[in-house]
């Protein structure tokens, strides 16, 4: 039922490209890291009933995340964030979270330049995705905002890909539910995504 701004705005983008209506509880928090994670698990989602009761498995736990522990990892400069601490925190994270709700979660580790084929394909041939040929490695252009930042054209590229694999995932979902309802094991339900980071 409620959507709020995301800080990058992907799982909003996804939303528009994906027919089957999703409802979107979104607990990022801009510049969050694992801890910001926790503390929203913690505090924001965990504390509440189940939203609009959802079964744990018609829901989906996403979360964007590394992004903004990278430069401290890569720096070494900081007791904070080491790569054993900032794994360990996420997974314990994640696993209360599913534990407590038993819904399915997605993470996604930075921004997918180097794997992500149609951000490849973009980078590869800017113009056949409306960029110009120089955008590829100029910041302030149409794919960057700054040599971290992508802009919300790219964000949509992912956001296509995300949003088919949600579709993808809500008609499994409402397949199954579809079926065990036939057998009168339980109701079927709605599909949600919870958004953190």
């Amino acid at each position: 039922m409620s959507l709020t701004s995301s800080p990058t705005g992907l799982v909003i983008r996804s939303r528009k490209h994906v027919p089957t209506p999703l409802h979107v509880y979104d607990y990022a928090g801009r510049g969050d890291n694992v801890s910001g994670l926790r503390q929203q698990d913690q505090q924001e989602f965990l504390p509440h009933p189940n939203p609009g009761g959802r079964a744990g498995l018609s829901m989906m736990g996403f979360a964007w995340i590394g992004f903004n522990e990278m430069p401290l990892l890569i720096a070494q400069r900081s007791s904070f964030v080491n790569a054993e601490t900032y794994v360990a925190e996420l997974f314990k994270t994640q696993d209360e979270l599913h534990n407590a709700r038993g819904c399915n979660i997605l993470l996604i580790n930075l921004y997918p330049v180097t794997d992500h084929r149609r951000v490849i394909k973009a980078m590869d041939s800017p113009t056949a995705f409306d960029f110009e040929t120089e955008d590829v490695r100029k910041t302030g252009s149409g794919m960057w905002i700054d040599r971290l930042h992508s802009t919300s054209k790219m964000h949509d590229l992912v956001a296509r890909d995300l949003a088919q694999f949600l579709q993808d995932v809500t008609l499994q979902s409402a397949a199954t539910a579809a079926t065990a309802e036939l057998s009168h094991a339980g109701p079927a339900a709605t599909a949600g995504i919870i958004h953190f980071l």
